[in-house]
């Protein structure tokens, strides 16, 4: 039988691991049924360049951290077409986790309006996404 000591230890991690975890994801949904180049990293963790099919999604998962300042940027590409976003900024309160990419640039799921879609950025340009 498992010590209550330890059950309890157990759960407390678990509630707290989910309380300070967060997941984003970013889809492909060019139109054109492209490949896009998407990376994102934080200050501490880089997570390399992923080429995305059509279609497909890149899901990353991390803990925020305690004090705050977590944030993730993004920076994508196909053909000669750039962008960048903020896809999490922890003191700033995002809204946003699951990201779509268009012909038209980047746009997400506002999480405040029961999974409005958000426009974010559009290509070619540099802003901060919420």
């Amino acid at each position: 039988m498992i010590p209550k000591a330890l059950l309890a230890a157990v759960v407390l991690a678990t509630v707290i691991r989910g309380f300070f975890g967060a997941r984003i994801r970013v889809t492909n949904k060019l139109e054109l049924e492209m490949a896009v180049i998407v990376h994102c990293a934080s200050k501490d963790d880089d997570l390399r360049g992923q080429l995305l099919d059509f279609n497909a999604t890149y899901e990353w998962r991390f803990e925020r951290n305690f004090f705050g300042g977590t944030v993730f940027w993004c920076n994508l590409a196909f053909r000669d077409n750039r962008l960048s976003f903020t896809a999490y900024d922890q003191d700033n309160l995002s809204y946003i986790l699951d990201y779509d990419v268009s012909s038209d640039g980047v746009s997400g799921e506002d999480i405040r309006t029961s999974g409005r879609q958000v426009h974010v950025c559009s290509w070619n340009r540099k802003v901060v996404a919420n």
